[in-house]
């Protein structure tokens, strides 16, 4: 099922994945936590649909796109209060389907792995760990907190670290931000429509889009 994703890594030696609705598909529990967050704080209803639509980083802007006002309620407790859903109720998640075996795959071909993820990094690492895949990456990069906040610093802190020649580098992932953070790092982008973000929202910032990763006739460019 992740076979339509090969085409766009020829000639790429470093590959870059995000975490989050790219490796592990933490879409349904994610949207579940939002729909009863809105519903405690009397706001209106959110569906799968609009999850997609309006999920994006920095994560204090997804909660007011939901009509929160955060000088009322402050992001820092709605966060705390999804990652503590979230961490308790993350064992109900599993990895892409094929994850596991493709990036196996990858790491017998010869390509060097690495995680750029706005998850906590002592987090991000045990999850890596208790999902048994931390062995095929050469670098884990995450952030230093648990406010989901811009990916790019951290980044190009793993270009440098790796040495990575940006040439032969891309970075896949399933949002705008991932596409903004390759950007600024001068590499390829392959953009994942079936994550946190729709196809039809991704396909507008770069064409290397897939609307499915299980798709069969994918077209790189």
């Amino acid at each position: 099922p992740m076979d339509a994703i090969t085409p766009y890594l020829t000639g790429k030696t470093h590959v870059i994945w995000d975490w989050n609705g790219t490796l592990l598909n933490d879409v349904e529990l994610c949207l579940g936590i939002m729909q009863r967050t809105v519903a405690r704080y009397g706001l209106r209803e959110i569906s799968r649909e609009e999850h997609r639509a309006k999920f994006q980083m920095p994560i204090a802007q997804y909660y007011e796109s939901l009509g929160f006002d955060l000088e009322k309620i402050p992001f820092e407790r709605l966060n705390q209060e999804f990652i503590l859903e979230y961490q308790s109720r993350l064992t109900e998640c599993r990895l892409f389907e094929g994850a596991e075996d493709f990036l196996s795959q990858l790491k017998d071909q010869g390509k060097e792995m690495a995680v750029l993820s706005a998850a906590n990094q002592l987090h991000l690492e045990e999850l890596l760990n208790q999902f048994r895949i931390d062995r095929f990456f050469n670098a884990i990069f995450g952030l230093p907190d648990t406010q989901a906040r811009c990916k790019i610093d951290r980044g190009r802190q793993l270009l440098t670290t790796w040495n990575a020649p940006k040439e032969s580098t891309i970075l896949i992932g399933d949002m705008d931000h991932d596409y903004h953070v390759a950007q600024a790092l001068g590499i390829d982008i392959l953009l994942l429509g079936d994550g946190h973000q729709s196809y039809e929202r991704l396909i507008v910032e770069h064409p290397n889009c897939l609307q499915n990763r299980s798709n069969t006739d994918p077209t790189p460019r």
